[in-house]
């Protein structure tokens, strides 16, 4: 106080301040810091609140705006103010309270919210806690920057080069560090769940869809009642407003019903979707894309044999491919003791069965398409799916990474019924 009071006298037409906003943080005592990073909460909360009440028309949409944008603006003001925990308590209680629910389009459980935190490759959501990620993000910065910093304070020429590597083995350091602890966190959730969904599209690496701009143009926008329902499976909750009983046939009606009932039309809607959206990416990539091409006449009374797709190029340029999908709900009572690479590559033997030497008669190939209703493939399914981003890719002169992306996510998006 006597500073300030001596600094007055001697500039007496200047306003003398003991903090200030720089660089979009804030310099100066820590309870200043406080106040602001307080009335940046109050802005956000808003901003949170308000997309919560469009959540109710667009889950979809707002998750990734949410995901993608509005907190990566605190993550930046964390970098650049030290601290500040309990002032982010509110914005906090807003995203579960109101966000998180409203996105869900039902009330979530307390224990939920640290498992929605994680990546949604681990099983989450990636809505994060802003209390959580404030702790670290400071030090993280302090730690990138310290070659700057010394230069600054003591006038030593920077050494751009050594500056640049600092930043660089910082960052992967601390994202090395965050992928292990979220990794040890998602084994401890995942490990205390009641359900084998979330596990099994982790191990499976079917999240991608979460991820994704919903783009009309490629097909990747659901509908508010498609994204909920997608992700009731997720998290093994039957989605809200299921009919009391089954239309098909009379029993009662549940998600896993649904998606075991050959009478209520669920089981052929989902296995259609997933054939048609792979055939359509087959289309770019390869000719003589065909669905249901018939492998094999009937004769005398028997039925013929019929595949989900022919593709002329896949394995070898001059035979044709064919290929017959199953979607497989995992967590039917029948498998319930078993896990999922041994239910899929059951089921990939059926088809086996059924189709090689129809296909040897043909002089050409079969492979099974096999996933779970998640989204998450079995092993052949999968060497088809890194084919067609091969394919793609060479064909758009494009890379494959930002092929795979898209692949991904219209396989796992179309499996869902």
């Amino acid at each position: 106080m006597q500073a300030q009071e001596q600094a007055r006298e001697l500039f007496p037409d200047v306003r003398v301040v003991t903090s200030h906003r720089y660089l979009g943080g804030c310099i100066g005592p820590s309870a200043e810091q406080a106040q602001f990073v307080k009335s940046k909460v109050e802005k956000w909360v808003d901003n949170v609140s308000a997309m919560a009440e469009f959540a109710s028309e667009s889950p979809q949409a707002t998750h990734v705006a949410f995901t993608k944008s509005l907190q990566r603006e605190w993550a930046y003001l964390q970098r650049v103010v030290n601290g500040c925990e309990d002032e982010y308590e509110p914005l906090k209680t807003t995203i579960q309270q109101k966000l998180t629910p409203a996105i869900l389009g039902r009330t979530v459980d307390p224990e939920e919210h640290d498992l929605f935190s994680l990546p949604a490759r681990l099983g989450g959501l990636q809505i994060e806690n802003p209390v959580s990620t404030s702790v670290t993000a400071s030090a993280i910065s302090k730690e990138a920057t310290s070659k700057l910093v010394t230069s600054i304070t003591t006038g030593v020429q920077l050494d751009t080069v050594e500056h640049e590597e600092q930043v660089r083995r910082t960052l992967a350091a601390a994202r090395q560090q965050r992928m292990r602890t979220d990794q040890e966190r998602s084994n401890i959730i995942l490990e205390a769940l009641p359900f084998r969904s979330v596990r099994r599209i982790v191990d499976g690496n079917a999240s991608q869809w979460l991820s994704a701009i919903p783009l009309t143009a490629d097909n990747l926008d659901l509908s508010p009642t498609q994204f909920r329902d997608a992700l009731s499976m997720r998290y093994g909750r039957d989605p809200t407003g299921l009919p009391a009983m089954c239309d098909g046939c009379g029993e009662n009606f549940s998600l896993n019903h649904a998606l075991n009932c050959k009478r209520g039309g669920q089981v052929k809607r989902g296995h259609d979707q997933i054939r048609d959206s792979v055939a359509a990416m087959a289309k770019l990539a390869w000719r003589g894309v065909t669905v249901e091409p018939v492998m094999q006449e009937g004769d005398d009374g028997l039925p013929g044999l019929v595949a989900d797709i022919q593709v002329h190029g896949v394995w070898d340029r001059e035979r044709a491919s064919f290929f017959d999908t199953r979607v497989i709900n995992a967590d039917a009572s029948s498998y319930s003791s078993r896990q999922w690479p041994e239910i899929a590559e059951s089921a990939a033997r059926e088809k086996h069965r059924k189709y090689d030497q129809a296909a040897e008669n043909l002089h050409a190939s079969f492979s099974p398409l096999i996933c779970s209703c998640e989204g998450v493939l079995h092993r052949e399914f999968a060497a088809f799916q890194r084919a067609l981003i091969s394919a793609l890719a060479e064909r758009w002169e494009k890379p494959k990474s930002q092929i795979a992306g898209w692949v991904r996510t219209r396989t796992s998006g179309g499996s869902c019924p």
